[in-house]
């Protein structure tokens, strides 16, 4: 209750040194006024009473009135702090590629290799909630969305600081997609041919996600999340409703191949992240596995060469990087540096609220003032 006790006029507190003066001045100025004298103080046999044994309690009681007095003229008051924390945190908008080919199971990993899939969701987990050797302090202050593409574009989920239900949705999406691939493969291989060429026209009509990459489509959705969510807090910064301010904006393109299913031009993705402000950082992973078709589709086989220009534009026209991953450790250390471009200040704005705090003290002084007045009119009180 006292941390924030503060006084208006401090100084006025040398009153309280007229309690010592003033006893000190009583002492040297009042005389002695004995009624009988006697030669020898052995010849009275004098025993202490509670009166004379208390005859201190009216004194005390004025010195308390006195200082009770002095304290409320220094102008007590209490404080309470108030703390304000204002966040300028970064909105990042994951925008990942779920074609069939990120299925393939290239990047090693502890001596096996595992699927590009699997090292998404591990690696991307430690750059949100961060490393406990500290390579990567994580995004806890940060919006991240996430936008997932292949043959068509899903919004999985919006800008939010709920991080662990956005990785439980990556995860259970990523997962549900490989089992779908998997599937797809099996009954594939049971048929016959004629009855492979019948599925396959089924398989067009069907369109799994994964059957495409619609690149440009996923950086356009990505960029207008990014702009809407903007929006959405400068309205409820000017109604005192957020602290919460975007400081940048930035959207993580991560794909192994070529844009093959947007209704879009790399232009046009362009400049929808440029009128929005956002910057795109795109990776590139490049993987070494052999390519395998389903039902006539991803028909190539050997090492695929990666024509990585339109990546490398989407992010230099908007003011991004570009980076290429062959395996979880590279793509770590791609998210470190993107970690260290893109920071979050978080600022603290200390103010005190003061309100005047002499009214007890007054009060007090008032009661000690007629005790005292009390005490030396009544039980204690002297006669000439």
């Amino acid at each position: 209750m006292f941390s924030n006790l503060d006084f208006t006029r401090p100084w006025l507190a040398l009153l309280i040194l007229a309690i010592p003066l003033g006893y000190w001045l009583k002492k040297r100025f009042s005389g002695s006024h004995a009624a009988v004298i006697f030669s020898d103080l052995r010849l009275i046999s004098v025993q202490g009473t509670w009166r004379t044994r208390t005859l201190f309690i009216p004194t005390v009681a004025l010195a308390l009135g006195w200082i009770c007095m002095v304290i409320a003229l220094m102008g007590p008051r209490l404080g309470h702090e108030e703390t304000k924390i204002t966040t300028e945190g970064i909105a990042i908008s994951m925008v990942l590629d779920l074609s069939k080919s990120m299925e393939e199971e290239d990047m090693p990993f502890d001596g096996v290799k595992i699927s590009r899939y699997e090292m998404v969701k591990r690696v991307f987990k430690d750059f949100v909630l961060g490393r406990e050797d500290g390579q990567l302090s994580g995004r806890s202050n940060d919006l991240i969305s996430l936008v997932v593409f292949g043959q068509y574009v899903d919004d999985l989920c919006p800008l939010t600081l709920d991080h662990d239900f956005l990785l439980d949705l990556m995860e259970n999406y990523i997962d549900s997609v490989q089992t779908d691939i998997k599937k797809t493969e099996q009954e594939f291989q049971k048929l016959s041919p004629s009855q492979q060429r019948a599925f396959s026209q089924r398989f067009e009509q069907r369109s799994p996600i994964w059957q495409s990459t619609a690149i440009y489509e996923g950086v356009a959705m990505g960029a207008d999340m990014l702009h809407n969510a903007n929006q959405n807090l400068d309205v409820a910064k000017d109604q005192a409703q957020s602290q919460y301010s975007i400081k940048s904006k930035i959207l993580i393109l991560l794909s192994d191949g070529e844009d093959t299913g947007s209704t879009i031009t790399i232009d046009d993705a362009i400049e929808v992240a440029k009128e929005f402000g956002v910057k795109v950082y795109s990776i590139a992973i490049h993987g070494q596995a052999l390519q395998q078709s389903i039902a006539g589709l991803l028909l190539s086989q050997g090492k695929k060469d990666y024509n990585d220009a339109p990546m490398r534009s989407l992010a230099k026209e908007t003011g991004g990087r570009f980076f290429e991953a062959t395996d979880p450790e590279s793509l770590l250390n791609i998210y470190e540096t993107i970690d260290q471009l893109e920071r979050t200040e978080i600022s603290r704005q200390v103010s005190m609220d003061y309100a005047a705090w002499h009214h007890p003290w007054v009060l007090a002084s008032f009661i000690f003032f007629c005790l005292h007045v009390l005490l030396r009119e009544t039980q204690y009180r002297e006669l000439p």
